[in-house]
């Protein structure tokens, strides 16, 4: 919790404001029952009007300078909690961005996405009440407390019994409520992660007819998520009702003793009543400090998962310093990895050489690590032994600003943003011009498409561009990375929606525009025969390596996979 008040100190203004507006208010609040006790008293009990006017006109405009101060706290605290959960929002996104893989794999996107909505929501209301009431329940119940001891300390010993059982019921249901809030914001992650696999694969779902089973893998998450909160929601429901009849004996007691002490001509009725109010608020205001240890649980629990993600260390780098020519040979020496950084291994001791403009291939089936091989290259994840050097220098010197740059990667699963197709095209170069996007989307055999619009490059593109299909994606994928013009490109299985011919004229034509190294990660023979090399995985080892001729020769492995692919084996045209 601590780290995230520190959110609130450039807001200090509207924290300090807030308070003393609450401040005033409570004074007022404190105040009206001895100006009730004056009207009946005074007034009422000697039929003297105009003590009743004079006292009343007091109780009118007192009121409303405590609604205006009631107010301007509202105005204050609501300022501090917004601009502080916005830079709280800010923050966690940035964090996110400079993450490693490994690290966001251990959040997920569903809870990644609780995190930086709901949770900080949560401190935000926390935040609210907290301005709100952290003044106004303890002053109102303390003010209160002193103006009942002076009006009668007899009467008073009420609370003797009143505040011990209130105080001892709100701790016990805290204690059992906390944990509770802890679960409903996890099974709310599961709600999250069910919704948006469901969304990005809406497609999928709608095309198997699988609407009904994923209704009711939803169905399971939401009816955790309902269960738990619905726990959380019957402890907490019973604090209010017990409050009140607490607050309603203790008044029954007050009216009881009273009515004896005025009888005795003890008290007067004025004094009862001023009592009876003083006995509300105070009692309210412990109500109050039930609810704000409510807020506490709640926002105690999705502040320590905030804070985890603001904690969690950022993906060492080097300074960037001087930039470093990387056009240069690439070279894997005694390579291991692992996502979990132990013992299950994806790839073991790899050692090879990618020569600068070489087209390479990796083929291999599926969960060979071919596409965990290149992910090494740009430090999506980090060997667990071994080196990577480019053009000489290991990349681990090399800031990963500096190096991703350097590097074009094309995913299998094309991603693309809503927005202009030019947008798109430019985003991993912002100032590219009109021509050099257009003929980037040349290279990627996507202009002729594009030229069809009506708004040419100016178009736009739905949420995860379902405007365009499996193929067109793929292309608009290329033309982004083509755009960059980095020395090094990576396809990553991402010609997989194309056509031999539209592949081959992809790769041809990126041959001809850009002077770079190619490596190219395929399960098709197709896609990668005219490669200069082709290494040949197998379970996170090279099985062999060479040209597809040679390779036809010399390996067992790259047969067989020739065999399942086309049949006997011959000659492939790409």
């Amino acid at each position: 919790m601590k780290r995230l008040f520190k959110f609130l100190k450039p807001y200090w203004i509207f924290v300090v404001l807030a308070p003393l507006a609450m401040f005033l208010e409570v004074a007022i609040d404190l105040f009206q029952p001895k100006l009730l006790e004056e009207i009946i008293d005074v007034g009422i009990m000697n039929q003297n009007l105009d003590v009743v006017v004079s006292a009343g006109t007091k109780m009118l405009i007192i009121t409303f300078i405590g609604v205006l101060g009631g107010i301007a706290c509202v105005i204050f605290s609501t300022l501090a909690a917004q601009n502080a959960g916005a830079d709280i929002r800010r923050s966690v996104f940035t964090k996110v961005q400079y993450l490693s893989f490994a690290k966001l794999d251990k959040f997920g996107t569903g809870s990644l996405i609780t995190r930086i909505t709901d949770d900080i929501v949560q401190f935000q209301q926390f935040i609210m009440i907290l301005l709100r009431m952290f003044v106004r329940a303890p002053m109102l119940f303390i003010g209160s407390l002193i103006m009942s001891l002076l009006i009668s300390w007899k009467l008073s010993l009420i609370f003797l019994v009143v505040i011990p059982l209130v105080t001892y019921l709100t701790f016990a249901i805290m204690k059992r409520v906390l944990p509770l809030f802890s679960r409903v914001q996890k099974e709310m992650d599961n709600v999250n992660t069910r919704v948006r696999d469901n969304l990005l694969g809406i497609r999928v779902v709608k095309s198997f007819a699988s609407s009904r089973f994923e209704s009711s893998k939803f169905e399971d998450a939401n009816e955790k998520y309902t269960q738990i909160a619905m726990k959380a929601a019957r402890t907490m429901v019973i604090i209010m009702p017990l409050l009140s009849l607490i607050l309603n004996l203790g008044i029954v007691a007050v009216i009881w003793f009273g009515g004896i002490q005025v009888e005795a001509g003890g008290m007067q009725t004025g004094q009862i009543m001023a009592f009876v109010n003083y006995l509300g608020r105070m009692l309210m205001s412990m109500m109050m400090i039930g609810m704000m240890l409510v807020f506490v649980s709640r926002a105690q629990a999705s502040a320590k998962r905030v804070a985890e993600v603001l904690e969690e260390s950022e993906e060492e780098d080097v300074k960037a310093g001087i930039s470093h020519d990387l056009r240069g040979p690439i070279v894997f020496e005694n390579v291991d990895f692992s996502y979990d950084g132990g013992g299950n291994k994806i790839l073991h001791n790899l050692s090879f050489t990618i020569n600068q403009g070489e087209t390479v291939a990796f083929l291999g089936d599926t969960g060979s690590g071919k596409s965990s091989l290149v992910s090494l290259l740009p430090r999506l994840y980090e060997v667990d032994s071994g080196k990577i050097l480019l053009n000489g220098i290991d990349i681990k010197e090399i800031s990963r600003h500096e190096l991703r740059k350097n590097i074009s990667m094309v995913f299998q699963e094309a991603v693309l943003f809503s927005g202009k197709i030019k947008d798109n095209i430019s985003y991993g170069r912002p100032g590219a011009s009109d021509e050099e996007i257009a003929k980037a989307a040349e290279v990627a055999q996507i202009a002729d498409f594009v030229d069809t619009l009506p708004e040419k490059y100016d178009a736009r593109l739905s949420q995860m561009a379902t405007n365009l299909s499996g193929g067109q994606k793929q292309r608009m994928a290329i033309a982004r990375a083509v755009a960059m013009r980095s020395p090094i490109l990576i396809f990553d299985d991402s010609t997989s929606a194309l056509d031999a011919k539209t592949e081959s004229e992809v790769i041809r034509a990126i041959g001809e525009e850009l002077d770079c190294t190619k490596i190219i990660i395929a399960q098709k023979i197709s896609s990668v025969v005219n490669a200069d090399r082709i290494f040949l995985l197998d379970d996170g080892k090279i099985a062999g390596s060479g040209t597809h001729k040679q390779l036809l020769k010399e390996s067992d492995l790259y047969r067989d996979i020739y065999r399942s692919q086309f049949g006997e084996v011959g000659e492939v045209n790409a």
